[in-house]
């Protein structure tokens, strides 16, 4: 059987029939593609909370060198004030 012999109104039903096909085709595949896009926008999102969160442990490890620096450089100077000579200062 060809589509020669097939009515008009048989015609259209299987031509329906195979819109509808590739309408639910491309329906599905465009649900998958925004479910992939939104799970690889999370991965995106925790990523940069992730280096947000290390920039700010460098940050506070840079202020503490910081004031460890400062708090070893008054003890060394309040050392070489009381230091007198018969310690070696």
């Amino acid at each position: 059987m060809t589509l020669k012999h097939l009515t008009i109104g048989k015609r259209i039903g299987l031509l329906s029939g195979c819109l509808l096909i590739l309408l639910v085709a491309a329906g599905t595949i465009s649900v998958t593609g925004i479910g992939n896009i939104v799970h690889n926008s999370e991965l995106v999102i925790s990523g940069n909370r992730l280096d947000g969160v290390l920039a700010q442990r460098e940050v506070d490890h840079l202020n503490w060198a910081n004031r460890k620096h400062h708090q070893d450089h008054r003890r060394d100077c309040i050392s070489d004030q009381f230091a007198g000579p018969e310690r070696g200062g």
